[in-house]
């Protein structure tokens, strides 16, 4: 018997060579392939999708739960009006969506998008994530006090599932692990396929799509203290990004890794995978991310026309690491490459990220150029590590705790030929359950304005603006609510 269907729409972009979709069945009886059709005016697609279960042993352990996962690449040019897609399959009934496709050039109003981080699977706040991003795609009533409205699309930045912190216990073995969650967090919890129903989604992966500090080696991580069964839970993680979430994303730079690009022309977007193939520190020459990967990020940023969008897990400022997560700064090679990037860029790019539990927003003083850094985290709060085990073990409701906001005064290891620094902190929330409406416009030939609010959702406001816990006052004043605009222009 059919239950139901997910459309999960991903890199869907007016003009561009092909669609990213995938679609998420959930049914009492096996369901190996679908007939998935495409319409909208002068645009009309038909094909047969087989389920995504042949070499995965994630996508396995789903059909035992009787989900079953299909990739579907539409063929381009995509058109720019209103996609209707249908799925079903014998015996079925028709399932539908209709779509709007991403703008390929900004609007004269702009274009709005999300970004977040840090989407821990507490029921009761993905319910009022969801609501809040039905409501900024919606009418105006009930938004809160947020001013921007109807994001075209959603960039989450990373820990978009917590394979390794669950309030359910989940068995030994990895695929059956992974698939599990997976499923709670894109099929069997109504919440969260409203999250990711939403909007088209791209995607970055950060530790927990594996464990708390991958790829190192964790003592509180017992699946990472015998070689084969981390290699095992390593195998299952990504199946479940390839499966989920990679398969969304524009097609990768590299034939190695997860980064990605796309334009909105004039302002172009690249999103480097700092994660997915990052090797240990131990190493002598320790690696974000594989070479073929980073040239192109510097290919991009020397090559820009106009202004940029670097899109990263981690913020590039951040405080020294700890052997559960290393910073940035300590892989030196690859800090200083990117830093030198944004540097020597011919039009400012600005840096989104997120990671830090903690929302904000820096001007980086990056060797003389003035870099500025959108943090956003987290978009629902992961519990602390010792309250959730007392959860697992005695039950009660899960804690939201807040973290502090805290800028350092230098890196940890800086590059040896240029310096970074805080120029300002403009403004930075510790809501726990949070993200960030950002809307680019063109101001005028060279230079596009950005807007950033941080919004509060389950309070269903924006959020208030904190000092930093170090004594820093923002530019926007303490307890107003968190709304700024900068721009980015020709250098």
């Amino acid at each position: 018997m059919i239950t139901e269907v997910h459309f999960q729409v991903g890199h869907l972009q007016a003009g561009a060579a092909n669609g990213r979709v995938i679609v998420v069945t959930r049914t009492s009886e096996a369901v190996s392939e679908i007939q998935l059709s495409a319409k909208a005016d002068g645009y009309r697609f038909n094909g047969a999708l087989s389920a995504q279960s042949t070499t995965s042993g994630v996508a396995r352990a789903l059909a035992s739960l009787g989900i079953a996962v299909f990739h579907a690449e539409l063929p381009g040019p995509i058109p720019p009006g209103e996609l209707e897609l249908a799925a079903s399959w014998p015996g079925s009934e028709v399932f539908t969506q209709k779509l709007h496709p991403i703008a390929s050039a900004l609007p004269d109003a702009g274009l709005a998008f999300v970004l977040g981080s840090c989407l821990y699977g507490n029921e009761t706040f993905v319910e009022t994530l969801a609501s809040a991003l039905e409501r900024a795609i919606g009418p105006a009533s009930g938004r809160g006090d947020w001013s921007i409205a109807n994001p075209k699309f959603a960039l989450f930045l990373g820990d978009n599932v917590y394979l390794d912190v669950h309030p359910d216990r989940v068995g030994g073995d990895a695929s059956r692990h992974t698939a599990a969650i997976y499923a709670k967090a894109f099929a069997l919890s109504a919440a969260s396929a409203r999250v990711m129903g939403a909007l088209p989604v791209l995607s970055t992966f950060d530790d927990h799509e594996f464990y708390d500090g991958y790829p190192e080696t964790e003592p509180h991580v017992m699946r990472t203290w015998l070689p084969h069964v981390r290699a095992s839970f390593v195998a299952a993680a990504h199946d479940g990004i390839a499966l989920f979430q990679q398969a969304k994303n524009p097609t990768p730079v590299a034939s190695e890794g997860c980064s990605f690009r796309f334009d909105i022309a004039p302002l172009s977007f690249f999103a480097l995978d700092t994660r997915t193939t990052r090797t240990r520190l131990r190493i002598e020459q320790p690696e974000l991310c594989r070479e073929a990967e980073i040239a192109a990020f510097e290919t991009w940023a020397q090559g820009l026309t106009a202004p940029g969008i670097f899109v990263i897990s981690q913020p590039l400022f951040s405080p020294k690491g700890s052997y559960i997560e290393p910073s940035f700064s300590e892989f030196q090679g690859h800090y200083e490459r990117i830093l030198k990037a944004l540097r020597d860029a011919p039009f400012d790019i600005a840096v989104l990220s997120g990671d830090l539990h903690t929302s904000r927003v820096l001007t980086l003083d990056i060797g003389g150029r003035l870099v500025t850094e959108v943090t956003s985290s987290p978009l629902v709060r992961v519990p602390s590590f010792a309250k959730n085990l007392l959860h697992r073990v005695f039950g009660g409701p899960e804690d939201q705790e807040r973290e502090k906001i805290e800028i350092p005064i230098t890196v940890a290891q800086p590059p040896t030929s240029l310096s970074i620094g805080c120029h300002e902190y403009l403004m930075g929330s510790t809501a726990p359950n949070s993200f960030a409406l950002v809307r680019v416009r063109q101001q005028s030939a060279d230079t596009i304005a950005v807007d950033v609010e941080l919004v509060d959702h389950a309070a269903n406001r924006l959020a208030l603006c904190e000092r930093d816990h170090g004594g820093r006052k923002p530019r926007i004043r303490e307890g107003m609510p968190c709304q700024l605009s900068f721009s980015l222009s020709r250098r």
